[in-house]
């Protein structure tokens, strides 16, 4: 396999390293980003501490955030196909999520 990549030639290998180089930081920023923004939620909002705590390993976060996502792609394909009406998508937000999703605000110092 390393003889196939020596015997292109250099602007292919050029064109591959840069394509790798950007993919590898762009996976490590959207780590960082996404570790960041958890981290600033939870300075915002202490109550939250004790959730976080009651998560469970990583891998189970990443299993259910894959969940989600399946659920999300069906839910999308569903309404692109006109099976879903206005009303049943607005209860199923209402059991997920609450009746109403209040914003947190950032905290003021005065």
């Amino acid at each position: 396999m390393l003889k196939e990549i020596r015997n292109q030639p250099e602007h292919i290998r050029a064109l591959f390293m840069w394509l790798s180089v950007f993919i590898v930081f762009s996976l490590v920023i959207f780590v960082w980003a996404n570790s960041f923004q958890q981290k600033l939620s939870l300075l915002l909002n202490s109550e939250e501490k004790t959730e976080t705590a009651k998560q469970g390993s990583p891998l189970a976060v990443i299993a259910s955030g894959f969940n989600d996502l399946r659920a999300t792609i069906i839910d999308l394909f569903s309404l692109a196909s006109g099976k879903k009406n206005e009303l049943e998508i607005k209860s199923n937000l209402e059991d997920r999520f609450g009746s109403k999703i209040e914003p947190n605000l950032l905290p003021v110092s005065e």
